[in-house]
């Protein structure tokens, strides 16, 4: 059990990863160029041994166990366990003293699963053992629409048209006001922020919807990537949804507080998904 170390981001580390993840995930498939790029997220804190690997990243003091993963062979070793122990320390070693890390087993950004899939039917006793609980909190998903035909049903298009509302893509000029309201509204989710600003560092604005409310000010705002966009890079399976390589993303979806239950979201969804629909 003392091979387990650090993932080092060097070409044999992500090597050994994909090998053993095809055969401990065969029904998950990751191109390994995919893989590698999620691997070597900055805030990663994974480790590896011969026989599997632990996948954790930490920010702002939450550390996400996206994957745990051992051979078949070598289940009921108690390499898991170790894995997931090991991880944990190499994340505590890189924070200030003092701090504390919460842990919980999902993944954000970087994108594996937003939690335990239920086919994996040993996960949750798994972890159950190592201390975690099941949340009471409602479960997050990754959801899937073809908009190649139709992007909503004629009676919410009907509905969200006769709101009060005017839609754009993102651009320089609306960035201050934007980027203000993210960090208001979402100041405890770093990761949604660090997209928008990656966005913006590559010029890449198009590749966010925002709402307006009748006196103009920004109220809604939904990424809306392109396949290619490198945001998109950071979903391990979007590659694995029915359009394949042509799958796009919708994501940080997100309304000023002050203006929600109104059905803006919906709007805003639909305004994105034509759009994106426009570029097939």
């Amino acid at each position: 059990m003392s091979n387990i170390r650090p993932f080092t981001g060097s070409e044999e580390d992500v090597s050994l990863i994909s090998e053993n993840w095809d055969k401990i995930f065969t029904t998950w498939p990751i191109q390994r160029d995919r893989l590698a790029r999620i691997l070597r997220h900055r805030t990663g804190s994974h480790v590896i041994h011969l026989f599997g690997f632990c996948i954790l990243y930490v920010e702002d003091g939450k550390g996400r166990l996206a994957c745990v993963g051992v051979l078949p062979e070598e289940r009921r070793k108690g390499i898991g366990r170790l894995l997931v122990e090991e991880a944990q320390k190499l994340a505590s070693s890189k924070l200030v003293t003092g701090s504390q890390v919460i842990y919980e087993v999902n993944s954000v950004f970087p994108r594996f699963w937003p939690g335990v899939p239920k086919e994996f039917t040993g996960a949750i006793e798994f972890f159950s053992h190592l201390g975690f609980s099941v949340s009471k909190d409602p479960t997050a998903r990754d959801l899937y629409r073809d908009i190649s035909t139709e992007v909503a049903n004629p009676e919410l298009l009907d509905r969200v048209s006769k709101l009060p509302l005017t839609f754009s893509p993102w651009s320089p000029n609306l960035y201050e006001e934007c980027m203000a309201k993210q960090r208001a509204n979402f100041h405890n989710n770093q990761p949604w922020i660090d997209c928008y600003e990656a966005i913006a560092a590559r010029n890449l604005h198009h590749e966010v919807m925002v709402t307006f409310n009748a006196a103009g000010e920004q109220v809604g705002w939904t990424l809306m990537c392109s396949p290619s966009s490198i945001l998109c890079d950071n979903f391990a399976f979007l590659p694995l949804c029915p359009a394949s390589d042509k799958t796009g993303l919708i994501a940080c979806v997100g309304i000023d507080k002050d203006a929600r239950g109104q059905g803006i979201g919906q709007a805003m969804l639909v305004a994105a998904m034509k759009n994106m629909k426009a570029s097939l």
